[in-house]
């Protein structure tokens, strides 16, 4: 085909702006024949521009919607006569970072593998944001009744009160170590010291350790209470006073307990 048949089956697909210029083209070349790599090479330049299509492929990013981008795209990449694969990381990196992540994360091949991938990335933000997801996957939470205050006047709270009295949690009683509390008073056992000459004396005679009676198997002590029997060793120039029962209930000593003394049995000689 001459050039000639070009530039006239050319001027078919132009309109507007484009279709003057390549009139007034025409006519500047008078008498002389154009041909069809100048003409191409003019009409960049008029529209073109002169900025390199591989730059302006590399500047190109996801504005608006995702058709749109691709379109653009591939009218770049056309013009950049670049391989398949420079393409793909190009398209890929231009995308949207919703869209971009999830793109890259079945790692393409191919840009039509790409391109597919992003419209369904695409489509699904969308019906995200569409009002029937919002009120099927959300209704559950924006439908949830709103807890109201009620407004009372004074007077009206305090006739509630005096008519129904708020019941009040019980308070769990406080441990004390104070020994005439009375839970301490009927729980601490008597204690009484006895000094060990005085135990080895009455073990030798066979007397009770609680009282002078003889002791003799099955024998009980008058007053039949649970008794903590302290020996004490002698200290040179120290005298071990015996406490009265009373006392003894109030004082506060760690017990030391005798399983001769629980049982009622005697203990053995050394």
């Amino acid at each position: 085909m001459a050039d000639s048949e070009k530039l006239q089956i050319a001027s078919y697909y132009l309109d507007g702006v484009a279709l003057y210029w390549h009139q007034n083209f025409l006519r500047s070349l008078g008498n002389q024949k154009a041909s069809w790599e100048d003409y191409v090479e003019a009409i960049y330049y008029r529209f073109g521009g002169q900025q390199d299509p591989l730059e302006e492929l590399m500047e190109l990013k996801q504005q608006g919607e995702l058709e749109e981008y691709i379109q653009e795209f591939d009218i770049l990449w056309n013009k950049a006569e670049m391989s398949e694969k420079q393409a793909l990381v190009i398209f890929l990196g231009g995308l949207e970072l919703e869209i971009k992540n999830t793109v890259k994360m079945f790692e393409p091949k191919t840009l039509k593998h790409a391109y597919n991938l992003a419209r369904l990335q695409a489509n699904t933000l969308a019906y995200r944001k569409s009002p029937s997801y919002v009120k099927r996957f959300l209704g559950g939470f924006t439908n949830r009744p709103t807890q109201t205050t009620a407004n009372f006047a004074p007077n009206t709270i305090n006739n509630i009160t005096n008519t129904h009295p708020i019941p009040q949690k019980p308070t769990p009683p406080s441990w004390t170590n104070n020994p005439s509390s009375s839970y301490n008073k009927n729980h601490i056992k008597p204690t009484k010291s006895i000094r060990s000459q005085e135990f080895e004396d009455r073990r030798l005679k066979g007397l009770c350790f609680w009282c002078d009676d003889k002791f003799v198997p099955g024998h009980k002590y008058r007053n039949k209470r649970v008794y903590a029997l302290s020996v004490v060793e002698e200290e040179d120039g120290g005298l071990e006073e015996e406490l009265p029962e009373e006392e003894a209930n109030v004082r506060e000593l760690t017990p030391h307990i005798s399983l001769d003394a629980l049982e009622g049995t005697l203990g053995s000689t050394p």
